[in-house]
């Protein structure tokens, strides 16, 4: 009864948190400084209540804070990065700040550390996304160097993830890759019968390569055991 008492009270902090963030960011009308408060604010009030889904938040909000949102409209969605540049450099800081902090703290808070990492690591991706199609025009940086970054930066998280046999980096280094890949892949060639057919074609081929890993991360622990 007490740890589903707790779960309750994490739920009640996180609805909590949300409608506390909102309100301010409205009644501030979504202030810089604010936003970065309510980033700290959130980062702390994870630590304390050991929640990784407040942890996830507060990564969430620091990118709000940095100029990253999210709209809907009739039957879509939209996604944007004011500084794609700027996202990167400041998420990746965190990333590696929360992930070397995790080996220094216990149990619990490791947890929260790693799901904020794994938060801040997506949200990095979205950055790269945003800018291999639009560029930054905060630097007048052409999308062409975000193309080739990207590229470089999953390739070379994913062979490390492979050699430290670190599974969830190497599945999201592989569903971003394929997520770049096809980006591209349309973006230049277009839409045809040939491309359509020939990317689902490749796409097959990544879902073995995919499965094969993760199958041998899986015999790898099981003989371990």
């Amino acid at each position: 009864r007490q740890e589903r008492w707790t779960l309750f009270a994490r739920i009640m902090a996180t609805l909590g948190a949300l409608a506390f963030v909102a309100g301010v960011m409205f009644l501030t009308e979504s202030n810089i400084y604010v936003n970065f408060a309510l980033a700290a604010g959130l980062a702390v009030a994870a630590a304390v209540a050991s929640s990784g889904l407040l942890g996830a938040l507060a990564i969430l909000q620091l990118s709000v804070a940095l100029g990253s949102g999210t709209a809907y409209w009739h039957a879509s969605y939209g996604l944007w990065v004011e500084r794609p540049a700027l996202s990167i450099a400041v998420l990746a800081l965190v990333t590696l700040g929360l992930y070397l902090s995790s080996k220094r703290v216990g149990a619990a808070h490791e947890r929260v550390a790693i799901i904020a990492a794994r938060t801040a690591i997506m949200m990095v991706n979205a950055a790269f996304l945003v800018g291999t199609l639009f560029g930054d025009p905060m630097l007048k940086w052409p999308a062409s160097v975000f193309i080739w970054g990207w590229a470089a930066v999953l390739a070379g998280i994913g062979v490390w993830g492979i050699w430290a046999n670190r599974r969830w980096v190497v599945n999201m280094a592989a569903v971003f890759g394929a997520l770049h890949f096809y980006t591209q892949w349309f973006e230049n060639l277009g839409a045809t019968p040939l491309t359509v057919i020939g990317g689902g074609a490749l796409l097959i081929g990544f879902a073995f390569a995919l499965r094969w890993f993760n199958l041998r991360v899986q015999h790898a622990k099981a003989g371990g055991t």
